[in-house]
C-alpha cells in the first residue's frame, strides 16, 4: 500500500512536533512548516495538505494537488469553501478526517450549558440532576462556574471531608485553569491534553471539577484561559459535560457541537419572561447556530432549611423526575 503523504503547517512548533510524530508512527509521510515564508517556496505534491489560515494566505494552497483541510484551534469558523479540521480532538478521529472518512465516534462530548436569566435557587440541584441522569448512559462531567458556589455545602452531608480536598485548602477550579495555562499543551506523545486526574472528583455516578473558591479570581479568568480549560475538557474521555454558569457563557458556548445546547432556566410569569426574552435575543444575534431551550422550573427551595434537605432526595424526588422528563423530551 502506498504511503500517504501529509503536509502539516502551523506556527505552533510544539503541536507540529507532537502531531507529526504521531502521524509518522501511523505510517504517514509527514512534511511540516512552522514559518509561512519558508512554506511559500514549497511546490511539492502531497496527498493531504493540512494548514492553519495564515498558511492558506501565504500562497496558493491548491498547488499541492491533494485534499486540502484548514486546521483550526477552535471549532467552526473556517474559510468558506474549504473543509476544516479541529486540531484538539481525539487523534483517531483526526486521522479519519485526513483519510477522507469520519469516525463513528469522534470523541467529542455533548455540552449542556445551564444558565438563568433570573436567579433561580434550584439551578444548581437542577444541573446536578441533569448530570446524574446523563451519567446513566455515559461518562459525564459536571462543572460549576458559579462565583459563589454552594456545591460543597450540598454535598457535605453525603461525602466525607477527605473526599473534598479543595474544601480543606486543596486545589480548586482556578488552580486547574492556571495549571493548564502554564503546562506545555503538547508535552506528551498524545496530541491532546486531558484534565489532570487530581482535579476530577466522583459523586453519585458522575464526575465533577472542584468549584472556584475565590469569586474575584473566577471573574478575572480570560477568554484564552477558558479556552485552555475547554480544550482539556473536550480531550478527556467524557460523553457528556454539564456546565452551570452565573452569566451568559457566550465564549464558552462557542465550543458547542451539533448535539450541544444551552438551557435557559427561568420561572413562570411575564416578569421573568421579559428577562428570558433578552437572553434569547442576545443568543440569536451572537450564536444563532447553537441550540437552546427555555425551561420554566416551577419548583422552589422556599420550604427547605438547614437539616431538612438531603441532596440524593432532591435529585431523586420531584426535581429529579422533572429533569428526567426534560431529558426525555429532548431525546424524542
Amino acid at each position: 500500500m502506498k504511503q500517504q503523504s501529509v503536509l502539516l503547517c502551523d506556527t505552533d512548533a510544539a503541536y507540529l512536533q507532537s502531531a507529526s510524530r504521531y502521524l509518522a508512527l501511523q505510517g504517514y509521510g509527514v512534511t511540516t512548516y512552522s514559518e509561512t515564508a519558508i512554506y511559500a517556496d514549497d511546490f511539492c505534491h502531497y496527498d493531504v495538505a493540512v494548514m492553519t489560515p495564515e498558511f492558506l494566505e501565504a500562497g496558493d494552497p491548491y498547488r499541492h494537488g491533494g485534499r486540502l483541510l484548514c486546521l483550526l484551534s477552535e471549532r467552526g469558523g473556517g474559510p468558506e469553501g474549504i473543509e476544516s479540521i479541529y486540531k484538539f480532538q481525539d487523534m483517531d478521529a483526526f486521522t479519519a478526517r485526513i483519510e477522507g472518512r469520519r469516525s463513528d465516534e469522534e470523541g467529542i462530548p455533548d455540552l449542556h450549558f445551564v444558565c438563568s436569566p433570573i436567579y433561580h435557587e434550584l439551578r444548581l440541584p437542577f444541573a446536578l440532576a441533569l448530570a446524574r441522569i446523563y451519567a446513566e448512559s455515559g461518562r459525564t462531567l459536571f462543572i460549576d462556574l458559579s462565583e459563589a458556589s454552594i456545591l460543597t455545602e450540598l454535598m457535605q452531608q453525603t461525602l466525607d471531608e477527605e473526599n473534598i480536598p479543595y474544601e480543606l485548602g486543596g486545589p480548586d477550579l482556578i488552580d486547574l485553569i492556571y495549571s493548564l495555562e502554564s503546562r506545555e499543551v503538547f508535552d506528551r506523545e498524545e496530541a491532546e491534553q486531558s484534565l489532570p486526574e487530581e482535579f476530577v472528583m466522583l459523586y453519585d455516578g458522575f464526575y465533577y471539577l472542584p468549584p472556584a473558591a475565590d469569586a474575584k479570581a473566577l471573574s478575572d479568568v480570560t477568554k484564552a484561559q477558558w479556552s485552555h480549560l475547554m480544550k482539556a475538557v473536550l480531550s478527556s474521555a467524557f460523553s457528556t459535560v454539564v456546565i452551570l454558569s452565573d452569566r451568559l457563557p457566550i465564549h464558552l458556548a462557542e465550543w458547542c457541537g451539533e448535539n450541544s445546547e444551552v438551557i435557559l432556566l427561568s420561572k413562570r410569569g411575564d416578569y421573568y419572561r421579559k428577562s428570558e426574552k433578552k437572553f434569547e435575543d442576545y443568543f440569536e444575534e451572537r450564536l444563532p447556530s447553537v441550540k437552546r431551550r427555555e425551561i420554566d422550573l416551577p419548583m422552589s427551595a422556599a420550604g427547605l432549611s438547614d437539616g431538612t434537605w438531603y441532596l440524593p432526595s432532591l435529585l431523586e424526588g420531584n426535581l429529579g423526575n422533572f429533569v428526567r422528563e426534560c431529558v426525555g423530551s429532548t431525546a424524542n
